[in-house]
């Protein structure tokens, strides 16, 4: 099985729609497109799962910490909700599609007081939840400390999201939130990590980032692409041996 990841759209409808279907045009795309948040608003998240179920993927989403009050009220932690033929996950929330269990982490660390932060006694209940469960995937808008996070040349992941990759050992880790370029890394336990970019970046207008990924074979490929050349290349590609 093959998954598309993409994420940080920003309301950009229009580059996400382009960089996915060009992508398509010349790469068998798989079969799931899985998105890190940061809409902006429910209607791009809609507009979003369109165009992957038109490309024949099943969308699965987490949000991020830049949505709007519509896309709030319709989704508590550990709750699963359908939207037009694809799921958003809240915080915590463990769904399993063709027999993949994909874990969200939605929303990014904070002191609580708002709709989209967590604490880490948060992610400590999920890991004592599932501590039992074979989690294939953590799908995240945070990163783990010190792995693929690195931000305005600073590490910017989370601690506590080691010690769920440690506890709960999933074969990948995606996640996006920093706006920087992608990166990957492998942990100690052997999962794969992967900030696969955004696709609005502040500090690149013409650029966009995404992952496909062989769950199968535990490989990549990250992709680049420049929206005035209306083009895409490899900007990273990794095979396990």
């Amino acid at each position: 099985m093959r998954a598309l990841i993409a994420g940080d759209i920003h309301g950009t409808i229009e580059k996400f729609e382009r960089v996915i279907k060009s992508i398509s045009e010349e790469i068998d795309i798989g079969e799931l497109m899985l998105l890190t948040g940061d809409f902006e608003s429910l209607s791009c998240l809609k507009k979003a799962f369109k165009i992957a179920l038109s490309l024949g993927l099943k969308p699965i989403s987490i949000y991020g910490n830049h949505e709007d009050t519509a896309l709030r009220d319709i989704v508590s932690p550990y709750e699963i909700v359908e939207i037009n033929g694809g799921y958003l996950l809240g915080l915590g929330a463990l769904i399993e599609v063709d027999g993949i269990k994909i874990l969200g982490i939605s929303g990014n660390r904070g002191s609580g007081r708002k709709w989209t932060h967590w604490r880490d006694s948060d992610i400590l209940e999920i890991i004592k939840m599932y501590k039992k469960e074979k989690i294939d995937i953590v799908l995240s808008h945070e990163m783990p400390f010190g792995y693929a996070d690195k931000c305005r040349n600073r590490r910017c992941g989370k601690p506590i999201l080691n010690q769920l990759i440690r506890e709960l050992n999933p074969m990948f880790f995606f996640g996006g939130h920093l706006h920087s370029k992608p990166e990957y890394a492998i942990s100690d336990n052997g999962t794969i990590i992967i900030q696969v970019g955004a696709i609005s970046n502040k500090w690149a207008e013409n650029i966009s980032y995404c992952a496909l990924v062989n769950l199968d074979t535990k490989s990549f490929i990250i992709f680049e692409f420049h929206h005035s050349e209306n083009s895409f290349s490899v900007y990273t590609e990794y095979k396990n041996a």
